[in-house]
């Protein structure tokens, strides 16, 4: 599971070691947030943008750069047509991303949000609930004796972080019982005997006064 989601502002993606760029079908530029992103990830996003790319619905472009002793990604994910948008397509389209980059190791990401949000037909905290429930099942494992595959995720925006805290939450929390169930279908039977589900689903349940 990814132990830390965070709202923040786009300065603070160079701390990240990936960095997500969404764009929609037929960019053909990237917008002046994105370019400043990616020029502090050494940047590849404009050459991967030329090189082919056409932003179809999940179609990810991966470019990695040396930084100090490890490196840095840069990912341009599709989003498709702009005019059909909706929090479902983009959260298939932003699991893509969190695949490719849990293909490179990455144990950090920053997604550049505002391109996103300032389409009109979509509102901010539908984006952030896409991403972050997209991030977080992507990031799942079974169990928790493995290490997690991917520690922060960061939702780079330049609205106030209070706008969509609660819809982080709840997307996180959605993530999380999602995450339970999936443990519970995928343990063993000498694992979880149906003594231990029901010892699980009680203390799972108890707080919320079920």
């Amino acid at each position: 599971m990814i132990r830390q989601i965070q709202v923040q502002k786009p300065a603070s993606a160079a701390r990240e070691q990936a960095l997500v760029l969404p764009v929609f079908r037929g960019t053909r530029r990237l917008s002046a947030g994105a370019a400043k992103l990616d020029r502090a990830f050494g940047a590849t996003a404009a050459l991967l943008l030329d090189s082919g790319f056409k932003g179809e619905r999940g179609e990810t472009r991966i470019a990695s750069v040396k930084r100090g002793r490890g490196l840095a990604h840069t990912v341009l994910v599709g989003l498709g047509d702009a005019a059909a948008a909706s929090p479902e397509n983009l959260s298939d389209a932003a699991g893509a991303a969190a695949r490719a980059l849990l293909g490179h190791r990455a144990r950090s990401a920053g997604v550049y949000l505002d391109d996103v949000i300032a389409q009109r037909s979509l509102d901010a905290a539908d984006v952030a609930h896409a991403f972050t429930k997209a991030f977080g099942l992507a990031a799942y494992q079974v169990g928790t004796s493995q290490p997690d595959r991917m520690a922060r995720l960061t939702l780079l925006t330049t609205r106030p972080a209070r706008e969509l805290a609660s819809t982080v939450r709840r997307a996180r929390l959605l993530v999380d019982w999602m995450a339970r169930v999936r443990d519970w279908v995928n343990m063993p039977p000498n694992a979880m005997t149906p003594a231990s589900f029901v010892s699980g689903a009680v203390a799972a349940l108890k707080k919320d006064g079920v």
